[in-house]
């Protein structure tokens, strides 16, 4: 229980800061996936806690429906149909001509029947992509040819961008593997990377468990409210890596005011600080000048609602013994005299 008036944001900073400097960037590997280091410790703490657009590392957990979810080689299927596979990922062997603006480029047939393609297939994804170009299959090779093009640096462009165009699987996942969950013996498979919106697409994931180390990728898919959730649950994990036991209701109070806007803003100048509708809150954070400066000149005023600006005067804060107030009716009247007052 919390008195009134009791500083319970000075208490939830403490307890979640004091054990917070305590705690190692510790890093955990999935082995198969090199890509795959979960970051935990302090690192993860600042990367929920300022509401990092990207993850250092972002990973994705996918749950799958049944049958697939006990069928270790239905679940590995999904997860190679999954991995994202561009062109330059095929390629076995390569000839550019500079002069007649041709490249050839030979398709490995082993590779390819792995991701369920054809040398036609990967022809026509080509067309598709850059429709200047003229392709045909050639034996085991995919020939493009570039005759329109005069200037050599628009062949270069192009050359690049025949290289990074997307065959199969989903943007931002560049690699999953298959895991067995030891306490419900089901498949589930984690990735390197995110695009959970087109994750949740697919028929055979199931969507109530699937998530994403991303916060703000949460709060663009699947609202404000799972996004509030992710970062409690994030921290929570942070947290009981590392064996430190915290009152959940410390880390719900910062989760609560990083997306009480609607949006999820990080705990720095530019989030929810940068926002505070007191000019001495802002002031007393980050770059006091420069908010004063802009608030001079937009004639802002400052109500001394909270304890930031009042420490900054020399008041009395609004938190615990300084909460109430009293009034008292100054001089003698004869009403008051007959009252008793």
């Amino acid at each position: 229980m919390a008195a009134p008036g009791e500083a319970v944001g000075v208490v939830a900073a403490q307890s979640i800061g004091e054990p917070g400097t305590q705690l190692t960037m510790r890093t955990y590997h999935l082995a198969g996936v090199a890509e795959a280091n979960i970051v935990y410790g302090w690192s993860r703490l600042i990367e929920l806690f300022d509401a990092k657009r990207v993850p250092k590392n972002p990973v994705m957990r996918i749950y799958l429906k049944k049958p697939y979810c006990n069928d270790e080689n239905k679940a590995k299927e999904i997860a190679s149909r999954i991995i994202e596979v561009r062109i330059r990922d095929l390629i076995e062997d390569r000839v550019e001509d500079f002069i007649n603006k041709k490249i050839i480029l030979k398709f490995n047939k082993k590779i390819i029947k792995t991701y369920d393609l054809t040398l036609q297939d990967i022809s026509d994804i080509i067309k598709k992509s850059i429709k200047i170009a003229s392709v045909s299959v050639e034996g085991d090779s995919v020939v493009v040819k570039f005759e329109r093009l005069k200037d050599l640096k628009k062949f270069f462009a192009y050359r690049a961008k025949l290289f990074d165009i997307k065959v199969s699987g989903i943007e931002g996942i560049t690699n999953a593997i298959v895991i067995k969950d030891s306490d419900t013996q089901e498949y589930y498979i984690v990735t390197s990377g995110s695009n959970l919106k087109e994750i949740l697409k697919l028929d055979v994931v199931d969507h109530r468990r699937t998530t994403t180390n991303s916060i703000h990728e949460i709060a663009e898919v699947l609202g404000i409210e799972a996004a509030r959730n992710a970062i409690l649950q994030e921290a929570l994990q942070v947290m009981e890596t590392q064996g430190v036991e915290m009152d959940v209701r410390h880390i719900m109070l910062v989760a609560d005011l990083m997306t009480v806007d609607g949006e999820v803003k990080g705990i720095t100048r530019y989030g929810i600080v940068g926002n505070k509708p007191s000019v001495l809150g802002r002031a007393s954070f980050e770059i006091p000048m420069r908010i004063l400066t802009k608030a001079s000149l937009k004639g802002e005023k400052d109500l001394l609602k909270g304890p930031f600006e009042n420490v900054l005067i020399n008041q009395v804060v609004p938190l615990g013994t300084g909460l109430p107030k009293l009034r008292a009716r100054i001089g003698k009247s004869d009403k008051g005299n007959k009252e008793g007052n």
